[in-house]
């Protein structure tokens, strides 16, 4: 068992190995990541209720109280995420890349572990902005917004943050139980896909890895689009089956 496993196997059922045999007593086993555990249940040191406490402290005690102090925008709907550790908004710009992932966060918390109102408006009022600001036609959506949700720069050349908008309307989509959003992101998958497959896709991608002057690279098939592809469609599918979207994750596993 990896620690990955480890970790959220126990945290999400909030259970403790049994008691081991005395002959096991004292051995340990190497976890994936390096770690000892032992065969009494503990992960560095700590039972699997002290980590279980110690992460429900974490997001329920510290995260998620920050967010709602400081990054999420009740008034516009979002997040202004680019703020410092003492929650002043460095800048109040907004990005459709965690737009889309603060969807996903908030809808996937209502969900699965705090079936509370208010984090469904949260992940509502983000669907609310990031739509109201969608490119029209075959585009990707503006990379940057004010607070308000005008668009700073023009469609995106690059489709990450597209597919986490994909991500989080899914995600969303179990969450009020409505089929609509998950269309919306298999239409945003196809459409983003269309764009990758285009032979002038992301001719700028060279300066990301090698800095400013790098020399143009149109068309550059990115590890990292398969990556995020697969990591989005592969959450749709849990949802229900689609042809469509199989075939896409089978061309980037491949």
């Amino acid at each position: 068992m990896n620690r990955r496993e480890f970790l959220v196997g126990s945290i999400a059922a909030g259970s403790v190995l049994p008691a081991p045999t005395a002959a096991a007593a004292g051995r340990q086993r190497r976890s994936g990541g390096g770690e000892t555990v032992t065969d009494q249940g503990k992960l560095a040191g700590l039972a699997l209720d002290e980590l279980r406490a110690l992460y429900r402290y974490d997001l329920f005690d510290d995260f998620l109280p920050f967010m709602e102090r400081h990054v999420i925008d009740h008034q516009h709907g979002g997040f202004m995420c680019n703020t410092d550790r003492h929650g002043r908004n460095i800048t109040q710009t907004k990005t459709t890349w965690y737009e889309g992932r603060g969807i996903w966060v908030y809808s996937f918390l209502y969900s699965r572990l705090a079936k509370e109102q208010k984090h469904l408006e949260v992940a509502r009022r983000s669907v609310d902005f990031i739509l109201r600001a969608r490119s029209s036609g075959e585009k990707a959506w503006p990379k940057t917004f004010t607070r308000e949700g005008k668009a700073l720069t023009g469609p995106d050349t690059a489709i990450y943050g597209d597919l986490f908008v994909a991500e989080g309307l899914a995600e969303y989509s179990a969450a009020v139980g409505e089929k609509k959003y998950w269309d919306m992101a298999k239409d945003i998958v196809l459409k983003c896909v269309a764009i990758y497959d285009r032979p002038d896709y992301e001719p700028t991608i060279g300066e990301t890895y090698l800095g400013p002057g790098a020399k143009s690279f149109p068309g550059a098939r990115i590890q990292g689009v398969w990556m995020v592809l697969v990591r989005v469609i592969t959450q749709m599918l849990e949802k229900r089956p689609d042809r469509d979207l199989e075939q896409i994750a089978d061309r980037c596993v491949s």
